[in-house]
């Protein structure tokens, strides 16, 4: 760099030295504008560049999300049709199933009345063999009514036969001491006769006491065979120990001569005992 000299002026070289750093500074600073300038002119360009690219971009995506949703409304459309097919596909199946399944429910419901007719059959069967057995265990029973009534009718006809016996021997006892009474009354008479000893002669009339002596076990006998021959009770057969009694009504319980032997009100019970009399 040249140093100006003023030719009216002298100038020392310090001052030289500080014009010429003004003018440096001066010119650095021109320098830095036009930097600056350039700088700011790039930095524009640049911007609009990036704008521009970033504009395309946009647009470039755009494009590229309205090729995707078109892309994706194929594919959507293409599954609902797959879908709808699948259904269809589905329903014929489930069709095909329900088909089968009412098939194999008719035959099971065939089947079951089948079971429910033979059952049935067995359970009539079954009813029909109860009341043969009943019938021949009421047979039973009443035969052996039947054969208790023919012994207890002998029984009692034994028991008359007893008694009648019995009545005609004390009555036989009886004439024969109202004889001898008589007769020692008779010889009484005959010794030393006497008007006031004639009443002693009723005294016969002592029979009739022994009479009605006798008569008061034909009561108790005869009366409990006729109320026995002439009653009717309603009887079921049940075991105890494996032997076999009646049961009537009112819980009598009577054995095989169907003598009451005591009761068992309570024999469908399980765990009931019957009481016997004693």
């Amino acid at each position: 760099m040249s140093v100006i000299m003023s030719p009216n002026k002298s100038v020392s070289s310090a001052q030289a030295e500080r014009a010429l750093s003004r003018s440096c500074a001066k010119a650095c600073a021109k320098e830095a504008a036009v930097a600056a300038k350039d700088a700011k002119r790039l930095a524009s360009a640049e911007a609009k560049d990036a704008k521009r690219l970033a504009s395309a971009e946009a647009k470039a995506a755009a494009k590229e999300a309205a090729a995707a949703a078109k892309a994706h409304e194929k594919e959507a459309a293409k599954a609902a049709k797959v879908a709808e097919k699948e259904a269809a596909k589905a329903a014929k199946v489930a069709e095909k199933e329900a088909a089968k399944a009412a098939k194999v429910a008719e035959k099971e419901a065939a089947k079951a009345s089948k079971v429910q007719e033979k059952e049935a059959a067995k359970a009539s069967k079954v009813h029909e063999k109860e009341a043969a057995k009943a019938a021949k265990v009421q047979e039973k029973a009443a035969s052996r009514m039947a054969s208790t009534e023919a012994k207890e009718a002998a029984k009692a006809a034994k028991d008359a036969k007893r008694l009648a016996s019995a009545e005609a021997k004390a009555h036989e006892k009886e004439a024969a001491k109202t004889a001898k009474v008589q007769e020692k009354e008779t010889a009484k008479a005959a010794k030393a006769p006497k008007a006031a000893k004639a009443p002693k002669a009723p005294k016969a009339t002592k029979a009739p006491k022994a009479t009605k002596a006798v008569a008061v076990p034909a009561v108790l006998v005869a009366v409990p065979e006729l109320e026995f021959e002439d009653e009717e009770i309603q009887v079921d057969e049940v075991e105890w120990r494996g032997r076999s009694y009646l049961v009537a009504d009112d819980g009598t319980l009577f054995d095989d001569a169907h003598a009451a032997v005591g009761r068992w009100a309570d024999h469908a019970t399980a765990g009931s005992a019957p009481v016997w009399v004693e």
